[in-house]
């Protein structure tokens, strides 16, 4: 009686062939996916906006005095040293103390920017722009809504565009998400700030001689 042995199979693929084939399959399906998510990044929008808004009981005169003047951000935005992540900020202020022309440029390791309001329609709206590093400028719309004659909505507007090129095409989807945290923790600072001035302080003679007649045409300055 003899022995056999099953013939071996010259088709059948070793162990390294098939972990071969298994590692361009993957590069292959890697390729692809790197190709989609470049071809989606040109097609994104290159425009990114983000809303909030929050409700003050202060008059409208005080709370526009914390919008107008660079220097009064630090009291209350969230881009300042109360910031722990932005720790060793060094603040520099140009043009004038409120209003038009107010600027405001920092340094820091994180990045540098320059925010400037370009223009003030005085206790009722604001435009600042916004330049972070070398990205394209985000303009800041704020508007002072009177709500009653205690109450006034602030409504904070932001537009802007990301620079050409696939990451930043994703990154202007998530960017207002990321923004948002900012935004709100800075109102929320602005309505505590302008409400405990207002408890503290509740007649200011000066502001009240200037408070507007909101049927007067007001005087828009551009710059």
């Amino acid at each position: 009686m003899s022995d056999s042995f099953p013939e071996a199979n010259p088709s059948a693929p070793s162990p390294s062939s098939r972990v071969i084939r298994w590692i361009l399959q993957l590069a292959g399906f890697g390729v692809f996916v790197i190709v989609v998510l470049v071809i989606f990044g040109f097609i994104f929008p290159r425009e990114y906006r983000m809303s909030r808004s929050i409700t003050i009981e202060a008059p409208a005169d005080r709370i526009y005095d914390k919008l107008a003047s660079m220097r009064a951000w630090q009291e209350w935005s969230n881009w300042t040293e109360k910031n722990p992540n932005l720790t060793g900020i060094k603040n520099e202020y140009e043009g004038p103390e409120s209003g038009t022309g107010s600027t405001w440029r920092w340094e820091h390791p994180s990045g540098n920017g320059v925010q400037k309001v370009t223009q003030a329609d005085r206790f009722f709206r604001l435009e600042v722009t916004t330049t972070f590093g070398d990205y394209p400028p985000m303009i800041n719309s704020i508007e002072l809504e009177p709500l009653n004659d205690t109450d006034v909505k602030v409504n904070w507007d932001v537009v802007g565009h990301v620079r050409q090129g696939p990451i930043d095409g994703w990154f202007s989807l998530f960017l207002p998400s990321m923004m948002a945290p900012d935004f709100e923790i800075g109102l929320a600072n602005l309505k505590q700030l302008c409400e405990q001035e207002y408890r503290d302080n509740p007649v200011d003679e000066t502001a009240a001689e200037e408070t507007p007649d909101p049927n007067r045409p007001q005087e828009t300055v551009r710059q």
